[in-house]
């Protein structure tokens, strides 16, 4: 199995399990429904009358408990909708997971970063903008292009440096590592710039990654946003696969009643029209 077609049953093996965790759900509610039933039935008996809402304190008429309903109904239905949510209604994670996601499949490594603290000083007053810009520019320069990439921003007990993902070859490993170096600014240390800079590929599941990257992200609101940057290629690339991810249902969708989906998963209904 190649690495695309693993991903994508991973993928679908995840939502399948969202969709089972929220079946269940529904079981449990019908069954607490079925025993409420039950009981208010035998009051009923019991008592010697067929109707028990009043007597038992609930005073809602039958058009109130049927908009009740509808409206319980219409949350589980946007509960399981927003499990595959568009590109604009997605979170930062959510993004940044399909963005690693997508670098994977490109072939790209893993990137710690360490800044001198020049550098860190410059990200504190003016927020990671201008470092993008200067790797960009010292990308371009080096390879004549700029590669997909992705970087985030982290704190280690006031030391700022930078987790990310970028797309690397044998042939340009070597530039790009020494304009990440130039970008980060020239690195004084016991082992020189040895320590300044890893590039691997031992990157994880995307969810685990991006989860990483962003972990420092709530003790670092006081720095000028944004606190992610990615090339807007891999943005594009992104984005048209989780709309294309949204509009098409996955496998184990087509088997499940409309009601329980997204509108965007269901099938229109056939036209007939009649024979004159």
């Amino acid at each position: 199995m190649s690495s695309d077609e693993l991903l994508t049953a991973r993928e679908e093996s995840s939502y399948y399990r969202r969709w089972l965790r929220f079946q269940k759900g529904l079981e449990r509610d019908r069954e607490r429904a079925r025993e409420e039933q039950a009981k208010h039935r035998a009051l009923s008996e019991e008592k010697g009358y067929s109707d028990t809402r009043n007597r038992l304190g609930n005073h809602t008429s039958d058009e109130e408990t049927a908009e009740k309903n509808a409206q319980v109904r219409t949350a589980k239905r946007r509960q399981f909708h927003v499990l595959v949510p568009r590109w604009k209604d997605a979170t930062d994670y959510q993004k940044l997971e399909e963005i690693v996601r997508q670098l994977i499949r490109l072939g790209a490594k893993r990137v710690h970063l360490n800044l001198t603290e020049e550098v860190q000083q410059k990200v504190r007053a003016q927020g990671i903008t201008p470092f993008r810009n200067r790797l960009r520019t010292d990308l371009k320069r080096a390879l004549g292009h700029v590669p997909p990439f992705v970087m985030a921003l982290d704190d280690d007990a006031g030391r700022l440096h930078f987790h990310g993902v970028i797309v690397v070859t044998a042939e340009t490993e070597r530039r790009v590592k020494r304009a990440l170096r130039r970008a980060a600014g020239a690195w004084q240390g016991p082992m020189g710039n040895r320590r300044q800079l890893v590039i691997d590929d031992k990157l994880t599941e995307p969810g685990v990654w991006a989860d990483y990257m962003l972990k420092s992200h709530n003790h670092l609101h006081n720095l000028p946003g944004p606190l992610v940057t990615w090339t807007n290629n891999v943005r594009r690339l992104a984005k048209a696969v989780m709309e294309e991810r949204c509009s098409t249902p996955p496998a184990w969708a087509l088997d499940i009643h409309p009601f329980f989906l997204p509108p965007r998963w269901r099938s229109p209904l056939p036209v007939t029209r009649k024979s004159d």
